[in-house]
């Protein structure tokens, strides 16, 4: 009966500690907006005024993204519409957030993006080959 009685509170725990990781991720257009100008504002070393623009920015292109609803399942035609969508919408915000910076700090954002798009390649090939191994 103990052994039972651990087992289910252990069960109701875990189910408890998974919820909240799960509404962690859930942040507001608010918190995301404020989080990349914060990566932005360290990267780019940026000044009063253009912290102030590159927020609002930031804010508008969160909420856009947010009433395009949510993210749909993976491989799906709406998943490729959703995914067409958020993208230009972001493009369009790179494209406000360049106006705002020197050259030299657009210099360095496209740096930073085109490592990071790198990096999510490499990533998404290590997961491919990692998956076609799992077939062998």
């Amino acid at each position: 009966m103990k052994k039972l009685t651990l087992f289910i509170l252990l069960f109701v725990a875990s189910i408890a500690s998974l919820m909240a990781q799960g509404k962690e991720k859930m942040k507001s257009p608010e918190e995301k907006a404020q989080k990349y100008t914060q990566r932005l504002t360290k990267l780019l070393k940026l000044d009063d005024k253009q912290v102030a623009t590159i927020g609002q920015i930031n804010l508008e292109t969160a909420k856009q993204i947010e009433a395009l609803g949510a993210k749909p399942a993976k491989q799906t035609p709406a998943m490729k519409e959703f995914r067409q969508k958020s993208h230009k919408i972001n493009m369009t915000r790179m494209d406000k957030i360049k106006a705002v910076l020197t050259p030299a700090q657009q210099i360095e954002l496209e740096k930073h993006r085109k490592e990071v798009i790198k990096r999510h390649k490499d990533k998404k090939k290590a997961k491919k080959d990692a998956k076609d191994d799992d077939e062998d």
